[in-house]
């Protein structure tokens, strides 16, 4: 156990899951889209358009009161996962942070910044911190399952910026 804490550089609640919060695993990925803040925070600030462009998301549906989020996607080896969220920051048009709800079977908390970069283009920026089940062991097994959550993020953002372009191109389209 030790050693493993040693090449891991983890402190042991997060090798484990055991009391680590939402804290066991952090993750950070960026995209540059080709399109304009204003476009792109449309997309992200609106869930039930997540499917569009994360494939691993089957549905996201608001409460009544639009404060909680609930949340149906694709787990480990494709097993339908539900949770509910709630955002805990909004910054309209610059930054979206959230966390899951106390007791979902994974914890997890993250934060979208977007950025304007010249040209009319725009960075996304995020950064998720999740406590798989049996900690950062879980995510070993996570990624060998092909269920990486680093992947998934880097292939959703990839997802975000094409769905992006393509709408942004429609607009100019539309508009000529």
């Amino acid at each position: 156990v030790l050693a493993v804490r040693a090449a891991a550089n983890l402190p042991l609640r997060r090798l484990t899951g055991i009391n680590a919060g939402r804290r066991g695993v952090d993750v950070t990925a960026a995209v540059t889209v080709n399109a304009s803040p204003g476009a792109v925070w449309a997309l992200v600030s609106d869930y039930s358009a997540f499917p569009k462009f994360m494939p691993q998301v089957y549905e996201v549906r608001l409460s009544d009161d639009g404060r909680i989020s609930h949340w149906l996607i694709s787990g480990p080896a494709g097993t339908p996962v539900r949770f509910d969220a709630s955002e805990t920051r909004r910054v309209e048009g610059r930054e979206l942070a959230w966390k899951s709800a106390e007791g979902e079977l994974i914890a997890h908390a993250g934060t979208l910044r977007l950025a304007a970069v010249p040209g009319g283009r725009t960075q996304v920026q995020v950064r998720l911190s999740y406590n798989p089940v049996a900690g950062a062991a879980g995510h070993v097994v996570a990624r060998l399952l092909g269920t990486d959550p680093e992947r998934r993020l880097r292939q959703s953002l990839a997802m975000l910026k094409a769905h992006a372009e393509e709408a942004a191109l429609q607009q100019v389209a539309a508009r000529a």
